[in-house]
């Protein structure tokens, strides 16, 4: 367990600041009409999308609980402002809506600022290495985020990167309490919540590794959360136009299917020969918490675009992780599995 000093801290809120920048600006967080920001905030968007409500949510929330002359102030000084004029009209953001923008750009840079923090609490639940090698390996990963950045992104996006990453670290901690806290949150944050129970089936399924009762009441309950929060949010949204997902197989992942160009065909190849390098030697958390991908990919084929990297937002911190143990042994640095 290594602490974090105040330069890494401001580093880690700095490089945040610009991956959130990019975020924002390429392709943007407002162009799918389906997924509009004020739609998504107030309940008029289409489904699947309304129904990840956390930060649509709590930035409602926020809004309503600020007095209505603050609210309408701030955005008075917001719209008599000419820069902000701008770049509300090149992000093709409703200026009538400049408090609400305010209250979720705050939430989605915190997530992304979280998601640093997050990763190295994951980190050294599973690894045992030097300050140095967490600190490049935690920067690589956030810079990383960038790759993910195509069509559109959606403004549930950076909790989900902070959800799964905190609730991973939380996980293999054995610390449950707080991880069914954060478990609630990331099923109101987005379906795909359910791959942390699968994760946690798989990986303490074992008698050796878990109590029997403790793993069955640990399995009802996040089975329970689950159910409950989509029954009540899948109610709530009922008339949206939409449904519970979007099938996209036919009309982009079969008619548009075009070949991978060479160099990212080889990265890809890249990544997996060295995910799977050295794999028993690698930590058997991450080992299990892998499987996301499995379903993820069958999702992304079925009902997003097969080139649409986003898609696997969920599962990228664990190959991150096992990515860093190739590397290490590579380069002949230390970097030992935490026994757990």
């Amino acid at each position: 367990m290594h602490g974090i000093s105040y330069r890494m801290v401001i580093l880690y809120l700095v490089l945040a600041a610009a991956v959130f920048y990019i975020f924002l600006r390429e392709p943007g967080i407002n162009h799918y009409n389906r997924s509009n920001v004020p739609d998504m905030i107030y309940g008029r968007a289409h489904r699947p999308f309304v129904c990840r409500v956390l930060l649509p949510g709590v930035t409602r929330a926020v809004t309503a609980a600020v007095p209505e002359r603050a609210r309408e102030s701030l955005d008075e000084t917001l719209a008599g402002n000419g820069f902000v004029r701008r770049v509300f009209e090149k992000r093709k953001w409703e200026l009538e809506y400049a408090f609400e923008f305010v209250v979720i750009l705050v939430l989605m840079y915190l997530s992304f600022a979280g998601f640093a923090f997050a990763f190295r609490y994951l980190f050294n639940g599973v690894y045992s290495a030097s300050s140095r090698f967490l600190e490049v390996t935690t920067i690589v990963a956030l810079l990383g985020v960038q790759s993910f950045f195509r069509y559109c992104n959606y403004v549930y996006d950076p909790a989900v990167l902070l959800l799964f990453t905190l609730g991973l670290g939380l996980m293999v901690r054995r610390r449950w309490r707080p991880f069914i806290l954060v478990f609630l949150a990331a099923c109101l944050n987005k379906e795909t919540a359910v791959l942390l129970t699968m994760v946690f089936a798989i990986h303490f399924f074992s008698s050796e590794r878990m109590e029997r009762r403790l793993f069955r009441r640990l399995l009802a309950a996040q089975a329970g959360i689950y159910m409950a929060v989509r029954a009540v949010v899948e109610f709530l949204y009922r008339g949206n136009p939409g449904g519970v997902v979007e099938f996209h197989f036919l009309d982009h992942n079969i008619r548009a299917l075009e070949p991978y160009p060479i160099p990212v065909f080889l990265v890809c190849v890249a990544v997996v020969l060295l995910v799977f390098h050295r794999w028993r030697d690698k930590p058997s958390f991450l080992r299990d918490a892998l499987w996301m991908f499995v379903p993820l990919a069958s999702f992304t084929v079925l009902f997003g675009f097969y080139d649409e990297w986003r898609a696997f937002y969920e599962v990228y911190p664990v190959v991150v992780l096992l990515l860093a143990h190739s590397a290490a042994v590579l380069l002949g640095l230390g970097l030992k599995p935490c026994r757990r």
